[in-house]
């Protein structure tokens, strides 16, 4: 008689915040087969609003208490750990502090040196340990978990971020495998580390659209009682997102005298406070809303009029996966991936980043109800791919 091992799984990420590589991640557990594998998840800190939707056949969801100490208020992480008797975390945390404050460059290898001191090495071995987000939880996975495979991911576009490579030209070689989303990311990987070209392989992020229309229907939304053209954008306050370029469009648009709210769901990022000052400092804290974190963010998908991504750089976007699943117009602007998700003039527009070609487009778009008509009937072909678990399960079976 055969008895049937389950794989053992680890998946580490910061938290579940309002992220597009947090919702992929609850998108994935939510479709793999538990009677198959066992899933442990580690976070820096138990926290973001997908928190309680992870499946609860997910076996353990670990994390380092210490940490939020060690990440937060000097004062209170000296406190804590003096009386702990850990002065060899005080003085790493110490460190820690002085590598943000320095003015040579931002180097996460010795910034993960620090946080490390913070972390022991999990007793539990592994089959698979998967870094879920680009950075320090591919670190964790590596330096602080023993397993048989690991596995590195990366959720954007790394040409055009500002990420340190010799950090990872120090890490990827320790990897089996580096997942990305789109070929366009997994091209710009192997254009700066051609020596790992054979490692990379892409994923995409998995969406439902059964799901995703039932938690559409499950609340009702009105975004045009005071508006006759409602518009949505989803994202993080960071600068990938361009929600300033947003704003001037917006400025773009009153000029014009179009009647039009836009609204933006999301919250947290490293330019929260600076855009909130730009919105105020344009006086345009009345058309550009912003409505925070919402968990479910579909109802507000379905009742926008357009939806807008203004991004310079998306991996491949979440949330306009979601527009598409839920059949609403789509503009976009040329970030290097945006074809990789949108064909121009038939599941979307593609325009110039720019608040003058944003605001002709939305202009246009508001003004041709047969082309948001066709390019609406157009999206009913687009029907999710839960498929992309099968190659899931075939990077770790491998």
């Amino acid at each position: 008689m055969t008895i049937f091992m389950k794989k053992k799984l680890l998946f580490v990420i910061p938290n579940l915040g309002s992220g597009g590589a947090e919702k992929s991640l609850i998108s994935l557990l939510s479709n793999i087969d538990y009677d198959k594998y066992e899933v442990d998840m580690f976070l820096f800190r138990k926290e973001g609003m997908f928190l309680s939707q992870i499946p609860e056949k997910v076996n353990a969801v670990l994390c380092n208490p210490d940490f939020r100490f060690f990440d937060g208020p000097a004062g209170k992480a000296f406190v804590h750990f003096l009386l702990k008797g850990r002065l060899d975390i005080l003085l790493a945390r110490k460190r820690y502090a002085g590598e943000f404050r320095k003015n040579s460059p931002y180097d996460p290898l010795k910034v993960w040196q620090c946080m490390s001191k913070c972390f022991s090495p999990l007793k539990k071995e592994y089959d698979v340990s998967i870094g879920y987000l680009e950075g320090f939880a591919n670190y964790f996975a590596l330096d602080m978990v023993r397993a048989k495979k690991y596995i590195a991911y990366v959720h954007t576009d790394y040409s055009k971020n500002d990420f340190p490579e010799q950090s990872d030209k120090v890490y990827f070689p320790k990897f089996d495998k580096i997942v990305t989303v789109s070929e366009n990311c997994l091209n710009a990987l192997a254009e700066i580390f051609p020596e790992e070209r054979d490692k990379f392989t892409v994923v995409e992020n998995i969406s439902s659209k059964k799901n995703i229309m039932a938690l559409a229907e499950s609340e009702d939304v009105d975004l045009k009682k005071d508006c006759s053209l409602a518009l949505l954008t989803i994202g993080r306050f960071c600068w990938e997102k361009a929600l300033d370029t947003a704003i001037d469009t917006c400025v773009e648009l009153v000029g014009r005298g179009v009647d039009f709210k836009w609204y933006h769901v999301g919250d947290g990022g490293p330019v929260k406070a600076k855009i909130l000052k730009y919105c105020k400092d344009k006086h345009m804290s009345d058309r550009f809303i912003m409505l925070g974190e919402k968990s479910n963010p579909y109802p507000y998908i379905k009742a926008c009029d357009i939806y807008v991504q203004p991004s310079k750089v998306e991996g491949k976007s979440i949330a306009i996966d979601e527009a598409m699943l839920l059949e609403k117009p789509i503009l976009v602007s040329n970030f290097p991936t945006a074809k990789d998700q949108i064909t121009d003039g038939v599941t979307g527009i593609i325009t110039e980043h720019d608040p003058v070609a944003l605001a002709d487009k939305i202009v246009e778009m508001s003004n041709d109800s047969e082309l948001c008509r066709r390019l609406s009937e157009n999206l009913k072909e687009h029907t999710g791919n839960e498929e992309e678990i099968e190659k899931f399960y075939a990077l770790i079976n491998d």
